[in-house]
């Protein structure tokens, strides 16, 4: 399978590009990816509606706009969405097996955006149960091209499989505890989490309210910028700040694995290298924040689901019953205590970021997991993959992460930077002046 075409092997700007220079018309390139999507879906197990013809409809409409006059870096780029987002059409079933039927009626506001941009929309892909932790049916979890027993994230493991794999130029997703950053690290792509509110959420199925993002996963930090401007008012991403300041708290990095501090570090020297300013900065302790988020946000996922889950408890999976469960028994003055402290958290920690661009650390504390190590969501489990991304969710701060290295056995390693309020286009920036430097975002997985 090593000779299939890969269309979209330099991303979207390049893509998009080509389309630009009339050198591959968007059919053309919808074709080509419905035929890679064709040979190597059937083991990786990316998607769950294909819409081909209706992606082949919207590329002669892209064309047709382009011969117009019309022009913009999305109009006629194939992308995906988590399957959580109303496309008029097609079902949402936020990964849920007694969704299968939720045919949507209209477009999510995101969707809109993209419909005008001119993005065609290949089709949904997989998501963990109710936009949580674990694949439902047992077994049916997309597969990281990098290694069949690899974890592929959760839960938009099936935009970031999709995009690594090079189906689509990016995926629209999710993130509420991480749920857009852990699957780019472990797949070897882009993973940007805007802060809370920056992008809409009408039309999404939702997890936990207060900790809901849109997110977007990408080849590279500029694609993930080009859909964020076509999805927000934020205006295009501008050049780096000329001397950026990066924060590092070694605090935060007590119990880490070796190789992700040496990717970390590796990291933090290119920044310096291309004139950025490191220091050490103080942060607020993160001990109680991923416990008190699952408080929180437990609580919440059980008000999402209370009618469902009175009605079909039977048709939940253990991982998601488990958090309902979890929210149900919380106390008023447990759920009180827990959103006190993580407010408190917050405001520290925006506070500790004032004079830095961003703030240098790891999305997980170990190496890339085995799919059969993370097959249930425990809570304990769950309290140790948020370490390093909880605290930007329960804080609305934006968030990326970036192709960083390869472990010792192989595996993709990345690194996170986190902004301040409203440093969306400064991290995309940063993070693309840093793959202008490095190649980690150039690797391919083999077919």
């Amino acid at each position: 399978m090593g000779n299939i075409p890969n269309p979209l092997a330099g991303g979207l700007a390049s893509a998009a590009e080509r389309l630009a220079r009339g050198e591959v018309t968007s059919v053309a390139l919808v074709r080509a990816c419905l035929d890679r999507i064709a040979a190597l879906d059937g083991a990786l197990r990316s998607f769950v509606t294909l819409a081909a013809d209706q992606a082949l409809a919207a590329a002669h409409h892209a064309d047709r706009r382009r011969v117009a006059g019309d022009a913009g870096p999305l109009l006629g780029v194939p992308i995906t969405v988590k399957d959580m987002f109303d496309i008029r059409g097609l079902p949402n079933t936020a990964g849920m097996p007694l969704r299968a039927g939720a045919v949507a009626t209209g477009d999510a506001a995101l969707i809109a955006r993209l419909r005008g941009a001119g993005a065609v929309i290949l089709g949904t892909v997989k998501l963990a149960e109710g936009v949580f932790g674990e694949y439902r049916p047992a077994g049916s979890a997309p597969i990281n091209p990098w290694g069949a027993g690899l974890w592929p994230g959760a839960s938009s493991g099936g935009s970031a499989v999709a995009v690594a794999a090079r189906f689509c130029a990016a995926s629209l997703a999710s993130d509420t505890g991480g749920s857009a950053r852990m699957p780019a690290a472990v797949t070897g792509t882009t993973g940007f989490k805007p802060g809370h509110g920056r992008l809409s959420l009408d039309g999404a199925f939702p997890l936990a309210p207060s900790f809901d993002h849109a997110g977007i996963i990408a080849a590279t930090a500029h694609d993930a910028g080009l859909v964020w401007s076509a999805l927000s008012d934020a205006g295009p991403p501008g050049p780096m700040p000329s001397r950026p300041v990066i924060g590092l708290d070694p605090d935060w990095l007590t119990g880490c694995h070796p190789e992700v501090l040496g990717a970390l570090d590796a990291a933090i020297d290119v920044m310096q290298d291309h004139g950025a300013q490191v220091v050490k900065i103080r942060l607020p302790p993160t001990h109680m924040v991923a416990a008190d988020w699952y408080t929180v946000a437990s609580t919440e996922i059980a008000g999402v689901h209370a009618a469902m889950f009175r009605s079909a408890a039977d048709g939940y999976g253990p991982a998601l019953a488990g958090a309902i469960r979890a929210g149900q028994a919380t106390a008023p003055a447990t759920l009180a205590a827990a959103q006190a402290r993580l407010a408190e958290f917050a405001q520290a920690l925006q506070q500790a970021m004032q004079g830095v661009d961003a703030l240098a650390l790891p999305v997980f504390p170990f190496l890339p997991p085995r799919l059969d190590a993370m097959a249930t969501m425990d809570e304990p489990t769950i309290l140790a993959l948020h370490r390093y991304t909880c605290p930007f969710s329960v804080s609305g701060l934006p968030a990326l992460v970036l192709p960083a290295g390869v472990s010792a056995a192989g595996l993709p390693l990345a690194v996170q930077l986190a902004g301040p309020a409203g440093a969306e286009n400064t991290l995309i920036a940063l993070g693309t002046a840093f793959q202008q430097v490095t190649g980690w975002h150039r690797r391919v997985p083999p077919d």
